[in-house]
């Protein structure tokens, strides 16, 4: 028996342009901006290559997350553009519908479609730290010194609401038209039916934070994440992430540019303290920060590609804000080094690997 909770991502675009047209822009624009920059990753053409798979057989030059998801398109590909597409968007609301809505959602659905239109749905499946991890990441962005939040009793807020060491189903739905104050509206009266528990449901308010969430929910390696870690916040790792939010905050263009890499990427993943904070850059591209260092990238280090690592989401891993190599690749290069410190960092990765496969589901 599941029980389920329900993510619904809802916008209002503020243009004349509907979904069905702008989604399927975002697609053509990302595939040629990966081909103007000659980006060394084949991650756009298999986008591009599956996106002319799914629709060749069509007249239609436009198609929505939902068309193209019935065409049999990759999610990836629809979860990754979902995001992009989102990141366009000016006016974005992330609303968590936790059960018992998942009894009967129906009601709920519809209070949202009179607001909106529901442009695209995605199903998540959780076991405890899983949902605790999403919980973190999900409050974690509503302040800017996100650190000193505690996160104790958060989870406890939500637990009467989910079965213990079982699965719980999320929905993940996006609804696209409303505006803050009609989605709050929408959010009173789904309260309403649901005896006025406010933890049923939960809404963010500003677009920084339902990009975050998106990235949260939107990527693989960053569902892994939210499955099998267990964060701690270790001291320096808390100082440096607080300075890189900060100067994302003022240089949002350098989101894209750049990789948390080796000591940052184990302290985000909960596995040791780190001693500095490494950077992978874009070519061109020079550290914001003094004494931060940058890596010198080559596929025999990292089995990849700097340019797979910046700019193929397979290869990073969202988390509070911020991207991450993934953790398969830190183990790459730490095996290509092999001095002291990287055989035993390699003990310590192995053995979080290890307790992820012990865990899976």
């Amino acid at each position: 028996m599941y029980k389920t909770l329900i993510i619904a991502i809802s916008f209002s675009i503020g243009t004349a342009w509907g979904e069905t047209e702008r989604f399927s822009d975002v697609i053509h624009s990302t595939y040629q901006q990966y081909e103007a920059k000659k980006y060394q990753t084949n991650w756009h053409r298999e986008l591009w290559h599956d996106y002319n798979r799914c629709t060749e057989q069509s007249t239609k030059q436009q198609f929505s997350a939902m068309e193209l998801k019935s065409l049999g398109m990759k999610e990836e590909f629809i979860d990754q553009m979902m995001i992009e597409y989102i990141k366009k968007s000016e006016t974005i609301y992330v609303i968590f519908f936790f059960p018992p809505i998942s009894h009967d959602k129906t009601r709920a659905l519809n209070w949202l479609s009179q607001y909106g239109t529901i442009v695209y749905t995605k199903d998540l499946y959780l076991k405890d730290r899983g949902v605790k991890n999403l919980l973190r990441g999900i409050y974690d962005v509503h302040h800017c010194n996100g650190w000193q939040r505690t996160y104790d009793g958060i989870y406890e807020r939500f637990e009467h609401l989910l079965i213990p060491n079982q699965l719980n189903t999320i929905s993940v739905i996006v609804v696209e038209g409303p505006e803050l104050m009609e989605i709050i509206d929408c959010k009173r009266k789904i309260r309403a039916d649901h005896n006025k528990d406010n933890r049923i449901i939960h809404m963010t308010d500003r677009h920084h934070e339902a990009v975050h969430c998106a990235e949260l929910v939107f990527n693989q390696n960053s569902i892994n994440f939210i499955k099998y870690v267990k964060p701690k916040n270790f001291g320096p790792f808390v100082d440096y992430t607080m300075m890189l939010q900060q100067y994302l905050r003022n240089s949002p263009e350098f989101h894209d540019l750049y990789c948390v890499d080796t000591g940052g990427a184990m302290a985000a993943y909960g596995i040791r303290r780190p001693g500095d904070y490494d950077l992978i850059l874009e070519k061109g591209i020079t550290s914001p920060f003094r004494g931060w260092g940058h890596n010198n990238v080559t596929r025999e280090k990292y089995g990849s590609h700097p340019d797979d690592i910046l700019h193929n989401p397979r290869e990073h891993v969202y988390h509070k804000g911020l991207r991450f190599v993934k953790i398969e690749n830190v183990l790459q290069f730490k095996k290509h080094k092999l001095s002291p410190k990287d055989q035993a960092d390699i003990v310590l990765i192995n053995q979080f690997l290890a307790d992820c496969a012990a865990n899976s589901y």
